[in-house]
């Protein structure tokens, strides 16, 4: 399976998360002032109502808007949360289905969301999570700073970071090596002898484009291929942007002779415009995770394939883990990503 790889560190019992009751004895009230506030009703002294919301803030609480037999402590829900990049792309609906295999086994609800790729949507989500008092989150993070999560780890709900690495907290990870795996994508290239090698990336925000990015970087240094900065093209979000930008790349005076797509949506507009333009028998193509159809059409696509499967599987066990008892220091879990050669990425140069 994969390599695991942990820091030391003395375990400690997670904190209890916050009740209304907890806000009730810090703010000397009773529990139906502190229900008052938290529903913004009129009927609360605006003193009352300032020394409560001082209270709900120095104690992370967070309104349950669960049942309210929920409100009991040490109460469940036998729900997991999901945020995910973008539903729509292959990758995260394999990841979905893997965390989603795992949720139902252990007897529990997923409640999954996409943030498309906006770090507001993925806070807002992950908020509306919490609220409903999930058991725990699996999170692929777009915020470049997801520090407002510790808190909620410290309290005791467990969060694990599925492909990218969390930024501005210490949680557990389930990724790829996505430098390595760049590379050798790369290398792959300049072993069929192509020096000038256009590479398409998402946004550079993000753990696995940056790594992606020096993978890249590292194989073209290595074999003093050419590194002009106008073969790379950062910042592409969907198909379309990226089959402008392989038109771009095309129409320059010194053209690539192959293409690296570090993303599988990005790698779909690559394919569209080489094959528009006539050139998917001599521009050579290889592609970050797999995506539907490209072993069928004509040259098959090579690619990194990444088991996101897996990835979502390996997630969850690690989060129930976490809900079992153990406390120790995060964890990162590296599943394998594999070059499968199909024909695209064999092409030599004209």
């Amino acid at each position: 399976m994969a390599e695991t790889t942990g820091t030391g560190g003395r375990r400690t019992a997670p904190e209890r998360r916050a009740t209304m009751r907890d806000v009730a004895r810090a703010s000397s009230v009773s529990v139906m002032t502190v229900s008052r506030v938290v529903n913004n009703s009129p009927n609360v002294d605006p003193v009352t109502r300032e020394r409560v919301l001082e209270a709900i803030t120095a104690l992370g609480f967070r309104p349950n808007e669960a049942a309210s037999s929920l409100r009991r402590n040490g109460a469940t829900t036998s729900t997991i949360g999901l945020v995910v990049d973008d539903v729509g792309n292959p990758f995260c609906s394999a990841l979905h289905r893997g965390v989603e295999r795992v949720v139902r086994r252990r007897g529990h609800m997923l409640i999954s969301g996409s943030s498309d790729r906006r770090a507001a949507e993925e806070r807002s989500l992950i908020t509306a999570l919490l609220r409903r008092r999930v058991d725990g989150l699996v999170v692929m993070g777009i915020d470049p700073d997801e520090a407002y999560l510790a808190d909620e780890i410290r309290r005791g709900v467990p969060a694990v970071f599925a492909d990218r690495r969390p930024t501005g907290v210490e949680a557990d990870l389930v990724t790829s090596d996505n430098l390595a795996a760049s590379r050798l994508a790369t290398e792959h290239l300049l072993a069929h002898g192509h020096r000038r090698i256009g590479l398409l990336l998402n946004v550079p925000s993000v753990s696995t484009t940056r790594d992606r990015l020096e993978g890249y970087v590292t194989a073209v240094t290595a074999a003093g291929a050419d590194s002009d900065g106008d073969l790379v093209v950062t910042d592409l979000l969907s198909p379309q942007e990226a089959d402008a930008a392989t038109e771009r790349l095309l129409g320059l005076e010194r053209p690539p002779t192959a293409i690296f797509a570090a993303q599988n949506r990005l790698a779909v507009g690559a394919l569209r415009a080489l094959h528009r333009r006539g050139a998917a028998g001599r521009v050579a193509l290889v592609a970050f995770d797999d995506f539907e159809l490209s072993d069928v059409v004509e040259p098959a696509v090579t690619v990194i394939a990444q088991d996101a499967g897996l990835m979502g599987e390996t997630a969850a066990e690690l989060l129930f883990s976490r809900r079992e008892g153990y406390a120790g220091p995060p964890r990162t879990v590296v599943v394998p990503a594999e070059l499968i050669v199909r024909g695209s990425g064999e092409l030599r140069p004209v």
